[in-house]
């Protein structure tokens, strides 16, 4: 979805979104890392003004030290096949905020690199435990729905599809990689309703201590490189 979109087209996808996200895209290897556009969440939550930050570099937006941060965390994204996620402080539009943030990367055919992130602001006052959880909970959600924005697009192209384009043996292996994307939601939800119970039980014995983080690998359980080859099968046909 995000390969053949331009930063136009990409802003509105990402304006789609409850959450903070932002796209980032660098043309060359040694090129500059460019803010394609930041949404309206994160426009709310950054204090930038989507207008003038779209299309700058993203060191002419932080100061050098935390552009120099945020764009070997881009670097490392395109290296990792599974998507990334930190914490890191960074200075924005004069505030200096911490944000935990989720990248995955989306290799371009003429050479452009490009990754997606998701980043919510966390709180001072929030305790780690529960700041963790519930920035777990709102990322295992925004992954699911990303999942089920490919199955939507899949589910459309065949409404459109004339019959005498419905070949059965295309339509098995689009059906086993639709199956395999289910799957992964399902996982998701369940991974996220166990966040919350750990929240629930947390509430309930304020003295308890326990540690919650968010696994960067495939939360079903199933290779990342497999669901990856699912939605592109299900995404292309």
């Amino acid at each position: 979805m995000f390969q053949q979109c331009e930063a136009g087209e990409i802003k509105q996808l990402l304006d789609g979104f409850e959450v903070p996200m932002f796209a980032v895209e660098r043309r060359a290897p040694d090129a500059p890392w460019v803010l394609l556009c930041i949404n309206a969440a994160h426009a709310a939550a950054s204090g930038m003004d989507p207008g003038q930050v779209a299309g700058r570099p993203v060191h002419a937006l932080l100061p050098d030290a935390d552009a120099d941060w945020a764009c070997a965390r881009y670097t490392e994204c395109l290296q990792n096949p599974d998507p990334i996620r930190y914490i890191e402080k960074l200075s924005i539009a004069g505030r200096r905020q911490e944000w935990d943030t989720s990248l995955q990367a989306v290799h371009l055919s003429d050479g452009r690199a490009r990754v997606i992130g998701t980043a919510h602001v966390l709180p001072a006052e929030t305790s780690s435990l529960a700041r963790s959880a519930l920035s777990t909970i709102r990322d295992q959600t925004v992954e699911a729905d990303w999942h089920l924005s490919r199955v939507t697009v899949f589910l459309e192209s065949l409404a459109s599809m004339h019959v005498a384009n419905l070949v059965p043996e295309r339509l098995t292996l689009q059906a086993e990689a639709l199956a395999a994307t289910c799957r992964t939601v399902s996982s998701l939800l369940s991974d996220t309703r166990h966040a919350a119970e750990r929240i629930e039980r947390r509430s309930l014995q304020p003295d308890q201590h326990e540690t919650t983080r968010r696994s960067t690998g495939a939360a079903s359980g199933v290779p990342a490189e497999t669901m990856r080859d699912a939605e592109r099968q299900v995404l292309q046909g």
